[in-house]
């Protein structure tokens, strides 16, 4: 269940909407509690006057799969809050707009809009719409297919420590999928997403240093790895671990 711990937007919003702040911190209040009748009541009046912060959290409430209990579960409903407070440049709601479209949810299937929005929303920094981006383009879904796109934008992801864009560029420097294959960045970026616990890293970082490949073989550092996504339950990495520790 996704709760509304939106602390970090609290003091933008205090600041730039001090008439509405008491009613806004009452059913942020009241929802980080559970009551979500109550975070509805205060902050519907809210969203209806046009605050942007209030019409992403009614948008989420309609969304969520149960309506937290409160209302039923309402894809058009969400998407109307959504919209409104994406066109105010509320950066997760341009998100959620073209993710919704990109499903079809609350709104005719759209792959150009749910394109449009998203770039918006990563344009703006929002890490999950830079990851987005970078898997549409890197599998064609909703977009042509087009891995330099992908590498932009999983890199944007990546300098945010999004773990799997750190692993997804590995991946392609190391098999050169839309550029040119350089073995050492593959293991720049396995070993920040490694390093961050990410288990598909450790398990590519561990075959870098064995096999040699964009740094010096080196067995220990392959068995260091290897043990670390054992730990996690990789099967292959046990399986290689104890090959190689019976070397």
């Amino acid at each position: 269940m996704r709760y509304f711990f939106f602390k970090i937007f609290l003091a933008f919003y205090l600041l730039s909407n001090l008439s509405l702040s008491a009613d806004f911190q009452k059913g942020l209040d009241a929802a980080n509690s559970g009551d979500f009748v109550t975070a509805i009541k205060e902050w519907r009046p809210l969203a209806e006057q046009g605050n942007k912060l209030a019409q992403l959290y009614m948008g989420d409430i309609y969304n969520h799969r149960n309506g937290y209990g409160v209302v039923a579960q309402d894809y058009k409903e969400a998407f109307k809050w959504y919209l409104l407070s994406a066109e105010q440049g509320n950066a997760e709601a341009q998100f959620n707009v073209g993710n919704m479209y990109y499903k079809g949810e609350g709104v005719e299937e759209n792959y150009s809009e749910a394109t449009k929005w998203t770039i918006f929303s990563a344009k703006q920094g929002y890490l999950i719409a830079q990851y987005d981006l970078g898997w549409r383009y890197a599998h064609g879904k909703g977009v042509t297919e087009n891995d330099l796109e992908a590498i932009k934008w999983y890199t944007l992801a990546a300098n945010q420590g999004d773990s799997d864009a750190q692993f997804n560029l590995g991946q392609m420097y190391r098999l050169g999928e839309g550029i040119k294959i350089d073995n050492k960045k593959a293991v720049k970026f396995y070993l920040i997403a490694a390093n961050q616990g990410d288990v598909k890293s450790q398990f590519n970082l561990a075959e870098m240093y064995r096999l040699g490949l964009g740094v010096k073989q080196d067995k220990k550092e392959a068995i260091k790895w290897y043990r670390a996504a054992a730990e996690q339950g990789d099967e292959n990495a046990i399986h290689n671990l104890r090959l190689m520790e019976k070397m």
